[in-house]
């Protein structure tokens, strides 16, 4: 059997160095925040035009997440057919489009957004940690992981700093665009990364039919009956997502709407926190990675 020279070319390209592809989900990660607070931190900027409660933040947040839990089980079946890269730029395009639809202003835009940009912001994470698995030392394992979660709080110190300001000089719905450009321009800018960690995509017997991807995530998801362990670290991580975006989410509105604050000194407030949580998850990972190789 004849092969193809172009499938030789992707088994051979050599991977990228671990801090390229670090840089690489960092910035997706910074990307997927804008899922999460542009429209939130935008809030009280757009109340006054769209008749829409600064208040209903929390609705956003929990329609993102609901998109999110829809795409999010088919990550890694959508991995091993198209390649981690590949789901990432994906992700970034649908995440960006959801963002951009916000821009209308309509309630009923405000909602499909919140969904849309959910679904993909569902696959990043997973994602990501697909990408860097295979190349983290087992000694450094949390701290490699860390700094790549630290594109969340990053993500989130640029959004809530950057939207803000955006808006006071071209107006809150130039701002939304601005966000969702982001997410485009990583889709772009991760392009090539894929040759070299995608080389394992499209492996024999993979069927790429829905129907065998649907029952692979539900297989997937199926652990969490029979894995006792693995279901009580899903709750309790639950837990701390819940608290790390209830922050987030009403930070900027609770102090426009209640303490008077302006919009854009709101939002640094917000980013001031968020770098906080930079050094946070670097520092937590220096001692998880002490810990546990004691």
């Amino acid at each position: 059997m004849q092969r193809n020279p172009a499938e030789d070319i992707r088994v051979t390209s050599p991977a990228p160095p671990l801090p390229v592809i670090m840089l690489a989900l960092m910035a997706a990660h910074l990307a997927g925040m804008g899922a999460f607070l542009t429209v939130p931190v935008l809030a009280p900027a757009m109340a006054a035009e769209t008749g829409v409660p600064a208040s209903l933040a929390g609705l956003h947040t929990a329609l993102v997440y609901a998109g999110a839990l829809v795409t999010g089980p088919l990550t890694g079946p959508l991995i091993r057919r198209w390649g981690g890269v590949r789901m990432l730029q994906v992700s970034m395009v649908v995440l960006g489009c959801g963002i951009a639809l916000a821009a209308l202003g309509h309630p009923a835009a405000l909602a499909a957004s919140a969904v849309l940009a959910g679904m993909g912001h569902g696959p990043v994470t997973p994602g990501g940690s697909h990408l860097i698995a295979a190349h983290t030392p087992a000694r450094r394992r949390a701290l490699v992981f860390s700094l790549k979660q630290a594109g969340v709080p990053l993500g989130a110190m640029i959004v809530a700093a950057l939207a803000p300001a955006i808006a006071l000089v071209a107006g809150w719905r130039i701002s939304i665009l601005c966000m969702a450009a982001i997410a485009f321009l990583v889709a772009l800018g991760i392009q090539p990364l894929r040759a070299g960690l995608d080389a394992e995509r499209d492996r024999p017997g993979a069927s790429a039919g829905l129907l065998a991807v649907l029952r692979e995530s539900a297989a997937h998801v199926g652990l969490l009956r029979t894995e006792r362990e693995l279901a009580r670290l899903t709750v309790m991580a639950c837990g701390y997502g819940i608290a790390q975006f209830c922050f987030s989410t009403f930070f900027v509105a609770f102090q426009v709407a209640s303490l008077g604050t302006p919009l854009a000194e709101a939002g640094l407030r917000l980013a001031l926190a968020q770098a906080a949580g930079v050094v946070g998850r670097v520092g937590w990972a220096l001692l998880a990675d002490r810990l546990g190789a004691s």
